[in-house]
């Protein structure tokens, strides 16, 4: 984690790799875990408007079964 608090998945957010980010959701990353900002990657990715990103965490929220507001109360 860099000194923002920010993880491999906040870092990609700024770049909006589709591909890295699947790994890394793969890998078990949280994509609602805030940085030291308080920022989610999802936060980054929607200020982007990185719409292929966005789709890809809401696909894998849909799988998992998470809803929005079991992401917001986990964190």
């Amino acid at each position: 984690m860099a000194k923002s608090g920010s993880s491999l998945l906040h870092l990609n957010a700024f770049k909006g790799n589709v591909e890295i980010l699947k790994d890394l959701l793969g890998h078990g990353l949280d994509p609602f875990q805030p940085n030291k900002q308080g920022d989610t990657s999802m936060h980054i990715a929607c200020r982007r408007g990185l719409q292929e990103f966005i789709y890809e965490v809401t696909s894998w929220c849909l799988v998992k079964g998470i809803t929005a507001a079991q992401a917001d109360v986990e964190n």
